[in-house]
């Protein structure tokens, strides 16, 4: 795990989040970006993003993440300079009673 932040309220709830996680060779993965319902559209997962994108490319590093190419959130990434570069299939598997 790595650095998080954070973007509270007026009323100190959490408004928005992210941070670091996975450190490889010359990458860093930004992990856990979410926004509140209530806060959506203010530009927090952006802000946020922008600013951990400086300290990863700081560091001599290169961001990567890792989305649901369904998520709506894919535009702000791809706005920041991300792609899709492999598309990976997840099965989820249950016990059966």
């Amino acid at each position: 795990m790595g650095r998080y932040l954070g973007v509270r309220a007026a009323g100190g709830s959490l408004a928005a989040m992210s941070g670091t996680r996975m450190a490889l060779d010359g990458y860093t993965e930004i992990s856990a970006v979410c926004t509140s319902p209530e806060a959506r559209g203010a530009g927090h997962a952006r802000a946020l993003m922008q600013s951990l994108m400086a300290q990863i490319q700081a560091s001599g590093k290169t961001p990567f993440l890792h989305v649901k190419t369904e998520n709506g959130a894919k535009q702000v990434y791809e706005k920041l300079g991300f792609a899709v570069r492999r598309e990976i299939c997840f099965s989820v598997i249950r016990r059966v009673a």
